[in-house]
């Protein structure tokens, strides 16, 4: 099954949902929400169409009740979701050595290496060219 059908369901409350959360509880239904959105943002991240107005399109849902709907079960911003993304997908990115800065702000959806770098510094409090020295050394 697709990622859209996977959050059209959960948008609209299928049958199959209700059935798992009454079996699993509520946490099924928020992490299957959960893994869906971010398994759609890694696969937009580098095509650079990766943002709420295109997801709440291709769930043919409105963007206001796509983000509260994000907002109420898993209590964060989809914002929030896509740093999380891009932070889980640089760190291996960074560590082989392979890539230049560029390159991979490219794949993580950032518009300059400059803006990775910031992006990188708040989240992890050091420069991604110190953080892939200290991994390469350790």
């Amino acid at each position: 099954m697709t990622q859209r059908n996977h959050l059209k369901r959960q948008l609209h409350e299928s049958p199959e949902l209700i059935a798992e959360r009454d079996r699993y509880g509520e946490d099924a239904k928020v992490t299957l929400l959960k893994n869906d959105t971010c398994s759609w943002i890694r696969g937009h991240l580098p095509t650079g169409t990766c943002d709420l107005t295109q997801l709440a399109a291709r769930l043919h849902c409105d963007k206001r009740t796509l983000q509260r709907r994000i907002e109420r079960e898993l209590s964060c911003r989809f914002s929030d979701l896509v740093d999380d993304v891009r932070a889980e997908m640089c760190l291996p990115l960074l560590k082989s050595g392979v890539f230049p800065m560029q390159a991979i702000a490219e794949q993580l959806g950032y518009a300059t290496s400059g803006n990775f770098s910031r992006s990188f510094q708040r989240r992890f409090g050091r420069t991604p060219r110190d953080w892939t020295r200290l991994a390469i050394t350790t």
